[in-house]
């Protein structure tokens, strides 16, 4: 892979790591099931749809993220998905109903997610030009190992400290996407390009002097 910024490299570390979390704890869900079906008293289904919720809010809030992105920075819009799941997940031991858990699981940190995920892996190909895809492939593979670790770290995290432990734990685990997300440097084409809209916006708002 071609280095002609390093600063690459970290970009797609940090990309790489906040997959590995987000869609780590996304598909992890289902492990929670068996330990609230007893507590909250109610049907496997709608648990079940709590994660489909996350998910769906993870993957289909695309849109109103990449529109966030063009008024904030993406580091910006990271730290605030870093602050919505963390804060979702630290509450979610302590809900006294399932609507707050669909809340604060499924909407808050799905949202957050969604937050981290795009800009994260966005600016992880923006880095690269000739070598784009194996930058993006190699962070997207994040999403994958995610997905085979957390099922096995969240069922050893619940037989050792139970469910409500367990999901502190992994909230302090997911406010390392912090400082993942303050990694999340501006590529220097977003640099050249943010230089030239300001120097064309001067030079056409610049007052014409009449002697």
């Amino acid at each position: 892979m071609e280095i002609e910024n390093p600063w690459g490299l970290v970009i797609i570390f940090s990309a790489f790591m906040i997959q590995v979390v987000a869609f780590g704890y996304s598909f992890a869900w289902g492990i929670y099931i068996v330990e609230l079906l007893s507590l909250y008293q109610t049907s496997a289904w709608i648990l079940a749809l709590i994660g489909s919720v996350n998910i769906g809010i993870f993957l289909g809030a695309g849109p109103l993220v990449s529109l966030m992105m063009r008024f904030l920075s993406y580091r910006k819009v990271a730290l605030i998905g870093a602050a919505l799941s963390s804060l979702g997940m630290l509450i979610m031991p302590f809900t006294p109903a399932i609507e707050l858990l669909l809340l604060f699981y499924g909407v808050m940190a799905g949202l957050g997610y969604c937050m981290l995920y795009i800009p994260s892996h966005v600016l992880s190909g923006l880095y690269y030009n000739k070598h784009r895809s194996l930058a993006t492939g190699i962070a997207t593979a994040g999403s994958g190992l995610g997905s085979i670790v957390y099922p096995l770290l969240t069922q050893y995290l619940i037989n050792v400290y139970g469910w409500r432990g367990s999901m502190l734990i992994l909230a302090g685990i997911n406010m390392n996407t912090f400082w993942l997300s303050g990694l999340l440097r501006p590529a220097p084409v977003q640099v050249r390009t943010k230089g030239q809209s300001e120097k064309i916006h001067r030079h056409r708002y610049q007052p014409t002097l009449r002697w």
